[in-house]
């Protein structure tokens, strides 16, 4: 499978090759090729030899690519053993062959004069593409940190956080670079003046059909149920926390891979173990501890911001104590299994005295923040040599999630209501009705960075976290320096002594 690419198209045949910077591991490809317009170069990272067409380039995983190509051989097509099925898809359909795709993937592939990039229906691979129409030259990359350093011009902090939410969507924190957003595709023309097209073709909004509990709930645990059968692979790890969310996924994963291992996390001052030991007993499983300590969460910030190439602290606090994990866990399975997408999608964040309205409105928000919060980036895998799956954010159960009267994910006042009431009797009912507690939250990760940046006064801690994330990402996108080089406890000086980012 491809963990990430790099693509260039310049008019003319003076197409330099330059150093690439990808967070992902394993075997590089560069490849040059003439096109109607000018040279294409591709660099791609794999983690074995690639089996691609090459005219399609493609980071993720579709999951129902044989019933796709099944499709297209009837009507035809010829299959090429590759990915020139895709190419295939594309004539056929246009941009609506996106719609048929199931799975987490960004990808791209030249057409008649044409680069197309898109991007799977919900969140996941990162891909980003930006123009020079003086050089006629195109970049398209899975990663910001792969762009020549002279496109990467970091945004200042305060133009990045007054963005309305259509913006935030497909901007990113530097000038003149975009995301190609889930369910969407964009159309680059390589003609004499490189110039593009953003066309979607799927969206989360839809009728509210199913509004009553019993249906809504057997609906639910029929179709993660089905998600997880389709994952690929005969041995799973699962990071648990003892939650609803993890226990959902490892309860369901048991059933469908043949070896499924169990991990938990904590630091030396907050943890979950006992909770994630009463899941493993009642599932018959080993959980493994791992154990770190708190200093690691300054330390690992870098590391992080490097894969997501954001600078928002809201997500990263979550997203430090899932790395350290990843890094802990030196055996190798076929995935990683995530129970990321759950709060999202069933209320997890609406507190007591929450209304209806309010909740749609939250879980309407929550969702639109996925499209750019990269907590599902390949990168956050890649780096470590693994693939993670979120049977959560399969299309399908977000199609489901969206038809769902909103009343029943937040019932009573309980937050997940109807996630809950899907598993009933089959997990523990301990497990069941336990409060959400966020992995930042059980293992202290945001505390800790309160702690380290609440000097002056709590009212500016979360802007001082994005500060401080901010002059992170400015070492990394225009100082071109590598994680283990930023000096962090300096910037910690720097952001509280208001010597802040532009």
């Amino acid at each position: 499978m491809m963990q990430g690419f790099v693509l260039t198209h310049q008019a003319g045949l003076d197409l330099a090759t330059r150093p690439v910077r990808l967070s992902a591991s394993g075997m590089r490809d560069i490849r040059r090729q003439a096109t109607r317009h000018g040279q294409l170069e591709s660099i791609t990272v794999a983690a074995m030899a690639a089996t691609t067409s090459a005219n399609v380039w493609l980071c993720g995983q579709i999951t129902n690519e044989h019933a796709i190509r099944r499709l297209l051989a009837e009507r035809g097509h010829v299959d090429d053993g590759r990915s020139g099925w895709l190419h295939h898809l594309y004539r056929e359909y246009g941009y609506h062959g996106f719609a048929l795709l199931e799975g987490l993937f960004a990808g791209a592939l030249l057409d008649d004069g044409a680069l197309v990039l898109f991007a799977s229906k919900t969140p996941g691979p990162t891909l980003y593409y930006s123009i020079d129409a003086v050089s006629r030259t195109v970049w398209a990359s899975t990663e910001l940190k792969a762009l020549p350093l002279a496109r990467r011009t970091l945004l200042p902090l305060t133009d990045i956080l007054a963005r309305d939410a259509s913006c935030q969507r497909h901007a990113t924190c530097l000038a003149d670079v975009w995301r190609v957003s889930a369910g969407y595709c964009v159309q680059i023309d390589l003609a004499d003046v490189p110039s593009a097209s953003e066309q979607p073709y799927y969206s989360v909004l839809r009728t509210v059909n199913i509004l009553d509990e019993a249906t809504a709930a057997s609906r639910i645990y029929a179709t993660l149920s089905q998600v997880i059968q389709r994952l690929p692979g005969q041995h799973a790890h699962c990071l648990v926390s003892g939650g609803l969310d993890s226990s959902i996924v490892a309860s369901l994963a048991q059933a469908h891979f043949t070896r499924l291992d169990l991990f938990t996390l904590g630091s030396t001052a907050r943890n979950e173990f006992d909770k994630a030991d009463a899941l493993g007993r009642a599932l018959g499983l080993p959980v493994t501890r791992l154990l770190i300590d708190e200093s690691q969460f300054l330390h690992s910030l870098p590391e992080v911001i490097a894969l997501v190439e954001h600078g928002f602290s809201t997500f990263i606090e979550y997203l430090i104590p899932v790395h350290l994990a990843h890094k802990q866990i030196s055996s190798r399975a076929d995935i990683m299994l995530s129970g990321y997408g759950s709060d999202v999608l069933f209320a997890g964040f609406a507190k007591a005295g929450h209304d209806t309205r309010t909740v749609a409105e939250l879980v309407s928000s929550e969702y639109a923040s996925t499209a750019w919060s990269n907590e599902a980036s390949q990168c956050l895998g890649a780096a470590m040599g693994m693939e993670i799956g979120y049977p959560f954010f399969d299309s399908e159960v977000v199609d489901l999630a969206f038809a769902i009267d909103p009343y029943l994910k937040h019932k009573n006042g309980v937050e997940k209501y109807i996630l809950r009431q899907a598993f009933h009797g089959k997990i523990n009912a301990e497990v069941l009705w336990r409060p959400k507690v966020g992995i930042h939250e059980g293992t202290g990760c945001e505390d800790y960075f309160t702690g380290q940046l609440s000097e002056r006064g709590a009212d500016r801690t979360r802007l001082l976290k994005d500060a401080l994330c901010h002059a992170v990402l400015r070492e990394i996108l225009e100082q071109d320096r590598e994680p283990a080089d930023i000096d962090m406890v300096a910037l910690r000086q720097a952001v509280l002594a208001g010597v802040m980012p532009r």
